[in-house]
């Protein structure tokens, strides 16, 4: 149970300290005395919303601390424990925020900071707090299917569990066959652009060798005039007429120097190397005789040797930008074509693994709807005897189940709730035909029934009286007051109706200190508490009349409560 609340610099509250009691701990006060601030406090230190608006004024930072003695709980004492990693000495648990106005903030478990993420996971293992606009839950029909569950217990939790899992994995098969299929998609065009690329690199036949010969062909072709023209010149050079060639002067030259060789030794070095050129120039002499007689311009095949040239320069422009880049490319491509050409798509495999997926899916939400429906007509049936018992005797609440097209994560159930209020008139749609004052009576059943099946130490009600009073006001606070039976309750009230039930009456009230506007708790007894029920009963200006009624009223619930 929650044993003291320690609150400093938090809204209007300087430094307060609030000690609670086990059984049912309510909550009164004037209207802006800040009763909700100090539910936003406690709802601070067991993990929810903090922010630098609700550091007091003047103030650097805001801090929040609960203490829970959970000695009588040895299951969630394990529990916390596992979460927190931290020992529970004596079974007690403090749970501490602090708030900075630089927007920092910190969370702590018994002294151990952690992350605000496990001090919400402990929160909602300790306390479940039930707000004055709980009820407005109740319009909005997404909400119900949760509802609902959390009637039906553990044997739904252990289905839904099974089946959320199935969900998950059925819709990552349903990824991966939408994947397959894209990639399957991508597969083909890649296949089609690489059976292109490899038949057109294929077909071209490149070479290097190839395309250096062709190259020297083609810069021969494009200069056949000139070389025909300097070959001839050359010829004639060689052996021209009138016995006065290259040639010709060359053999005399040799003659020559052979006869000055053989009287002049400075001369002999000379003879052979005369040979030698003579012999090298008769070469180049047939050469150009053989040249000059066998060279015929073809234009057929210089035309041939531009397009192939053509070709080699087009695919280097797509492949290359040499030869050997293109042939390189050309490897790469043939290699990643037969790779694909042997890989077998996945499609097949994912749709039947899907469609066996959806089938147990199917026949796992079939079991989620008969668990759902065998707790509707329990649920309904409950909701019903608890309203009646909230002074609406002729109340009718049921829970009508539809089945959805398509699977959700939560089954294909989907659920209404129905409500009359007035004999003859059948059950409609609660969000059409229910007024305020109903759906907080709607709500206060919702929390009494499945109090008994929820296991948290902590319930909080936080002025969920809305539009109540007379003998619903009174039958609510007995209602309370059993939730109290089984937990502690710390109810933020309005009525004395709910505040005579209480088993520990703290008050709230705003004060103005040194010039600063403080709000402060007390706890009230014998005729403190008295006068705190006047005050519910007839506002500040009481009576002896409304002073005997609270007396009376006090009395009267402890009576019921068997005191």
């Amino acid at each position: 149970m929650l044993t003291q609340l320690l609150i400093k610099n938090f809204a209007l509250i300087d430094s307060l300290t609030i000690d609670f009691a086990p059984g049912f701990n309510v909550l009164t006060g004037e209207t802006g005395t800040g009763k909700s601030i100090l539910i936003d406090a406690f709802g601070a230190a067991i993990g929810g919303r903090m922010s630098v608006e609700q550091i007091r004024q003047g103030s650097d930072a805001c801090l929040v601390q609960a203490v829970f003695d959970l000695g009588g709980e040895p299951g969630l004492r394990q529990d916390i424990e596992l979460l927190t990693g931290s020992i529970l000495e004596d079974g007690q648990l403090l749970l501490l925020r602090r708030h900075a106005r630089t927007g920092r903030g910190h969370a702590f478990v018994n002294g151990v900071q952690v992350p605000l993420a496990v001090l919400r996971q402990v929160g909602e293992k300790l306390v479940e707090i039930h707000g004055q606009h709980e009820s407005q839950r109740l319009l909005k029909p997404s909400s119900y299917l949760e509802i609902l569950d959390a009637y039906a217990g553990a044997d739904l939790a252990e289905a839904l569990a099974k089946y959320r899992r199935q969900y998950q994995a059925w819709q990552q098969t349903k990824k991966q066959l939408q994947q397959a299929v894209a990639e399957e998609a991508e597969r083909e065009r890649k296949l089609d652009m690489l059976r292109w690329q490899t038949k057109e690199l294929g077909e071209a036949n490149l070479s290097v060798a190839e395309e250096t010969a062709l190259q020297e062909e083609s810069l021969r072709l494009a200069n056949w005039e000139k070389i025909a023209v300097a070959v001839r010149q050359a010829g004639e050079l060689l052996d021209g007429e009138e016995n006065y060639g290259v040639l010709a002067a060359l053999h005399e030259l040799q003659q020559l120097v052979a006869r000055v060789g053989r009287l002049e030794k400075n001369f002999a070095e000379f003879v052979s190397p005369l040979k030698d050129a003579a012999y090298l120039l008769e070469e180049i002499k047939g050469a150009c005789a053989r040249y000059e007689t066998e060279m015929e311009f073809d234009p057929e095949r210089a035309a041939r040797v531009g397009e192939r040239l053509d070709l080699y320069y087009r695919l280097k422009r797509k492949y290359g930008p040499t030869t050997e880049e293109a042939l390189t490319f050309y490897s790469r491509a043939q290699t990643e074509l037969r790779q694909l050409d042997t890989l077998s798509g996945d499609i097949d495999t994912w749709r039947e693994q899907e469609k066996q997926l959806q089938r147990e899916l199917d026949r796992l939400a079939k079991a989620l709807t008969d668990l759902r429906a065998a707790a509707a007509g329990a649920f309904g049936a409950e909701v019903t005897k608890e309203l009646r018992a909230l002074a609406m005797g002729a109340a009718v609440f049921a829970v009508q189940l539809t089945p959805e097209t398509s699977l959700g994560p939560n089954g294909r159930d989907k659920v209404a709730f129905l409500f009359s209020a007035n004999t003859g008139m059948a059950p409609k749609e609660l969000a059409k035909v229910a007024s305020g004052g109903e759906l907080s009576r709607i709500a206060l059943a919702f929390k009494r029934i499945l109090a008994a099946i929820q296991s948290l130490p902590v319930t909080v009600f936080d002025e969920i009286d809305s539009g109540v009073g007379g003998l619903t006001a009174l039958r609510m606070a007995e209602q309370i007051a059993a939730v109290a039976e089984g937990r502690q309750v710390l109810c933020v009230t309005h009525l004395p109706q709910i505040a005579s039930m209480a088993d520990h009456h703290l008050v709230n009230e705003k004060l103005v200190v040194d010039g600063q506007t403080v709000t402060t708790v007390r706890l009230v007894e014998g005729e403190t508490r008295v006068q705190e029920m006047v005050r519910l009963l007839a506002g500040e200006q009481g009576s002896a009349a409304a002073t005997e009624a609270a007396r009376e009223m006090l009395r009267e619930a402890r009576a019921k409560k068997g005191r």
